[in-house]
C-alpha cells in the first residue's frame, strides 16, 4: 500500500513539473497560487500556459505550432518522441480586457510564442483548470477553444462537463 501511495505522490509531482517546449518567448514561470482567474490577468497582451494530464499522448508529429494556431512543418530538425508524455499545454492569450483566446496543444509540441511573454503556471490542479474552462465555454461567444481544452483533460469530470454542456448548454454553439 505504501508503494502505491508513494507512486501516486511521485506521479503528481512529476505531472506538475511539465515544462513547455517554447521558442521566441520571454518565458516566466510562476507557482499556481489557488485562484486561476486571479492569476490570469495582465495589463498588456501576454500568453499564460499550464500543463494538465491528457487523454492523449501525441507529440505534434514533429511539427511546430505558433500561438496563432497554425502548424508548420519543421523539416529535418523535427523531433519525434517515441514515448511522448500524456500531457496537454493549455494556453490562454490574455489582454487587459480578459481572455482573448484559448488553445490546447501536446506538451511536447514546439510552441513559437512570436516574441511575446509566456507566463507558465506550475501546479494548476485539474479541478481548477476544468472549472475555469467550463466558465469560459459558457460565457464566450466562441467556446471552441475552451471546449477543446476541456476534452483533452484526463479527468472524469471533463466528460461530465462536456455531456452537461451538450445537453443543457445555453447556446446552440455550445450544444453542438
Amino acid at each position: 500500500m505504501k508503494s502505491i501511495l508513494l507512486l501516486a505522490a511521485v506521479s503528481c509531482a512529476v505531472a506538475q513539473n511539465w515544462q513547455p517546449n517554447v521558442i521566441n518567448a520571454r518565458l516566466e514561470t510562476r507557482a499556481f497560487a489557488g485562484d486561476l482567474a486571479a492569476q490570469l490577468r495582465s495589463d498588456t497582451p501576454v500568453w499564460f500556459g499550464y500543463a494538465e494530464p491528457s487523454t492523449r499522448s501525441d507529440d505534434g508529429g514533429g511539427c511546430r505550432c505558433n500561438l496563432e494556431g497554425r502548424w508548420e512543418n519543421r523539416g529535418n530538425d523535427a523531433v519525434v518522441h517515441l514515448n511522448p508524455p500524456a500531457a496537454v499545454a493549455i494556453l490562454l492569450r490574455v489582454s487587459p480586457d480578459g481572455v482573448e483566446k484559448i488553445q490546447a496543444h501536446p506538451i511536447s509540441c514546439l510552441i513559437d510564442a512570436g516574441g511575446m511573454q509566456l507566463i507558465w503556471l506550475a501546479g494548476v490542479p485539474p479541478e481548477a483548470s476544468l472549472a475555469y474552462l467550463e466558465e469560459h465555454a459558457r460565457a464566450d461567444e466562441h467556446p471552441e477553444g475552451a471546449l477543446l481544452a476541456i476534452s483533452r483533460h484526463h479527468d472524469a469530470r471533463a466528460d461530465t462537463i462536456l455531456i452537461h454542456l451538450a445537453r443543457a448548454g445555453e447556446t446552440a454553439k455550445i450544444r453542438e
